[in-house]
């Protein structure tokens, strides 16, 4: 067979927006006491399709058990040789050649914050409390709902290029959707202190709570109650507002994102299967007259069942978090223009990542004489720790029900994540009667693993 593929032909279709409601109450309860709320939801849209050259619509629609339409993505990894021979194999019909979101996908966020303000004497304090629910539709399946992958057997004597190699092809299929979700409160106090006419000290503290949920509404990670300091002061050294210097010290949660929820934590499917075949589709690139060699297999135990969630995240694991120091100063050049130099300081002192190494739990489980059932439910492959520390993982070995225990070593997992951050910012700002200008320059530098990055 000798053919030329043409080139891919397609149109892709991107929509993304919303619409964002705020509503807002401030109110005096006294003439120190005030109270404000604040409400606000949002729906964010990122859908898209395609849109083949002859006009057929192409798609997934989230479920696992459907993957995307369309013609499939082709990869010819046979070597030159046999490539002369039968002519490469491509698609003349798909798009992107990779996967495709789903088509409804949408983010929505409800946001609530209650803030109280209270004047005791010099003190100024501050309480309050707010929420953030996040949810998140999301998945991907590779258009067509497959890849095939041709490669070359060597045959019986494994010599390339002897007369006796034949094609192969491999079935490849990944595919995943869900809804997943995060729930984060929070509650935090501050005081902030006029010292004297010049000075003003700041101290506060917050208190966060975050909760993942999977697509099938289980926890799979809480952290509760990450404690976060504050500090900071701000100094009129001249008295008049033409001098200032100022600064912060505090400690910042980063909380766990809901995309790794998606395949991580909720149903997903991927999966492998070896073929021969007799022949290939001119238009779509796709074998015809196939023939298993082999069974089909899962890859990262990605087998379209739900995932135990007390299994995903480690029993200790602890939460993500950075810590800033900012110190600065500003300058009133003239009654209209003022200048400005600040200098940050970020640095990551915990981060959460995931490891899809199985085999320090499958060997331990080994040694004490049991027989692990892969894949399963109850075995992830793939799991969330902090880089760098032993972690504590549960795991339903047999696939009985029965969860047990093991600790594995930090170093068999990852280094330890690090991240710092350096930065000088000089500023100039101007305002006149009518107008208004400004200008910044900031110098930067940053060091990271390939984990903290």
């Amino acid at each position: 067979m000798n053919w030329i593929a043409a080139t891919l032909v397609g149109t892709s279709y991107a929509e993304s927006g919303g619409e964002n409601y705020i509503f807002r109450y401030n109110g005096y309860l006294t003439d120190t006491f005030s109270v404000s709320a604040l409400w606000g939801t949002s729906e964010y849209s990122r859908s898209r399709r395609l849109v083949t050259a002859d006009g057929q619509r192409v798609e997934y629609g989230g479920d696992i058990t459907q993957p995307a339409s369309g013609c499939p993505v082709i990869t010819d990894a046979r070597p030159g040789y046999r490539q002369a021979i039968t002519g490469g194999y491509a698609s003349a019909c798909n798009i992107t050649g990779g996967s495709i979101d789903r088509s409804d996908s949408k983010d929505n966020r409800d946001q609530f914050r209650l803030d109280f303000d209270w004047e005791i004497g010099d003190h100024r304090i501050g309480f309050g409390y707010d929420t953030d629910d996040f949810e998140s539709i999301a998945g991907q399946s590779i258009e067509g709902g497959r890849l095939w992958r041709y490669s070359t057997n060597n045959g019986p004597d494994g010599q390339a290029n002897t007369g006796d190699e034949f094609d192969i092809v491999r079935e490849q299929i990944v595919t995943q959707g869900s809804t997943v979700r995060v729930e984060q409160k929070a509650y935090y106090i501050e005081d902030n202190w006029a010292v004297t006419d010049n000075f003003l000290a700041y101290i506060g503290a917050r208190w966060d709570t975050f909760e993942n949920f999977n697509g099938e509404g289980q926890a799979y990670v809480k952290i509760e109650n990450q404690f976060a300091p504050r500090l900071g002061f701000s100094w009129d050294v001249s008295g008049d507002s033409t001098f200032k210097v100022y600064g912060t010290a505090g400690r910042y949660a980063l909380p766990l994102t809901s995309s790794v929820a998606v395949r991580g934590a909720s149903i997903s499917l991927f999966t492998r299967q070896n073929y021969n075949f007799t022949g290939v589709d001119p238009v779509t690139g796709a074998p015809t007259g196939l023939t298993p060699r082999g069974a089909l297999t899962y890859v990262n135990g990605e087998f379209g069942e739900p995932k135990n969630p007390a299994t995903i995240a480690s029993k200790n694991l602890d939460p993500m978090y950075q810590d800033e120091l900012i110190l600065g100063t500003q300058y009133a050049l003239t009654d209209h223009q003022n200048i400005g130099v600040k200098g940050i300081y970020r640095k990551l002192k915990a981060a959460i990542d995931d490891n899809c190494d199985y085999t320090p739990i499958y060997d331990m489980a080994v040694a004490d004489g049991l027989d692990p059932v892969l894949p399963s439910s109850g075995f992830p492959y793939c799991r969330m720790f902090n880089p760098g520390a032993d972690s504590v993982f549960v795991t339903d070995i047999e696939d009985n029900g029965t969860l047990t225990e093991y600790t594995v070593p930090g170093e068999l997992l990852s280094p330890a994540a690090k991240r710092s951050y350096k930065a000088l910012e000089f500023s100039w700002d101007g305002a006149w009667d009518k107008w208004f200008a400004s200008a910044s320059y900031t110098w930067r530098g940053a060091r990271a693993t390939p984990k903290a990055a």
